[in-house]
């Protein structure tokens, strides 16, 4: 279904104000007056269907733009870190077109303007944000989803934005209040998976809105967790240390695959030793044949309050 209007519309997310010609109902709406307000990011879908090209193989990268085409789909383009424009092509499909916008697209938009692209999940507790780190299926969405289960609040699912604020502190900007979970995870944490739209491609994965769970204020980061998926029925914890640190952060580096031809190497290099100047990085091995999201959200949340050492 198709959900183009003829009028720009108010958004906000990433820490930007959006005007966009696509619905998002992922995204918290804004009601101004477009025509009184500059936004920092417009995202544009094209009226004209064009036929793919086959010839877009890789992505197309330079310091300015990028471009890439998901086939048969759409052609996105992220130029300056100011526009995202979407040009359907012949198989077009909306729901699709919107999750490579608020992933990937915006991914490269935060490279452009030089803000640091995690790839994880963020919770707030007490006034900091802690962030889970790791490979496809390691639980990222699932553990903060135990968190929210016990009050807490979600700062940013999938893509983690992050910036050098006051004092060299490394600051989390939230994303949108709205978390990627898989059906098994829904149920075991209590909520089911029926209420919830499937995303389009994986039906056993769901959009999960979290309104009333999200914290729409940017945090200092307290911690960072990289979960790991192991054999056997132990769950262990280790800090990681010196240069594995910053191999951690650069494999968890949202669409890392750019930093080169975008010439972005040394600034990367500069975030992620802030980041390991700045805050502990620990590693959270988890059976994976068990289900642990309670007793790890019960570890973390034991290291944070009784470790006075966690966060400098």
């Amino acid at each position: 279904m198709l959900t183009t209007t003829n009028e720009l519309i108010a958004y906000e997310a990433f820490g930007f104000k959006i005007h966009s010609n696509i619905v998002f109902s992922e995204l918290k709406e804004r009601a101004i007056l477009i025509n009184k307000e500059q936004p920092d990011v417009i995202i544009y879908k094209k009226e004209v269907v064009e036929t793919s090209s086959n010839q877009m193989k890789y992505w197309e990268v330079d310091k300015n733009k990028v471009m890439f085409e998901v086939e048969n789909i759409a052609k996105f383009t992220i130029e300056s870190g100011k526009k995202i424009t979407i040009t359907p092509l012949e198989d077009y499909n909306e729901q699709i077109a919107k999750i490579y916008v608020l992933g990937s697209c915006f991914g490269a938009l935060l490279y452009q303007r030089k803000i640091f692209p995690l790839h994880g999940s963020a919770i707030a507790v007490d006034g900091k944000a802690y962030l889970f780190i790791g490979e496809q299926g390691a639980g990222k969405s699932t553990i903060a989803a135990a968190f929210l289960n016990d009050g807490y609040k979600l700062i940013s699912d999938d893509v983690i934005p992050i910036s050098i604020g006051k004092d060299n502190v490394p600051m989390v900007t939230p994303a949108y209040p709205q978390q990627k979970l898989w059906e098994d995870a829904l149920d075991k944490i209590g909520r089911g998976h029926m209420n919830y739209c499937s995303i389009y491609g994986r039906e056993r994965k769901y959009c999960v809105p979290v309104i009333d769970s999200y914290c729409a204020t940017p945090l200092p980061i307290g911690g960072i967790f990289e979960l790991q998926k192991v054999q056997g029925n132990e769950l262990e914890i280790q800090s990681f240390k010196g240069l594995h640190s910053l191999n951690v952060l650069t494999m968890h580096t949202y669409r890392n695959h750019l930093l080169y031809r975008m010439e972005l190497i040394e600034w990367h290099f500069n975030m992620i030793s802030q980041l390991t100047n700045y805050v502990e990085i620990l590693q959270i091995k988890r059976p994976e044949q068990k289900y642990t999201a309670d007793l790890i959200k019960s570890k973390v949340l034991s290291k944070i309050y009784n470790n006075k050492e966690f966060s400098n």
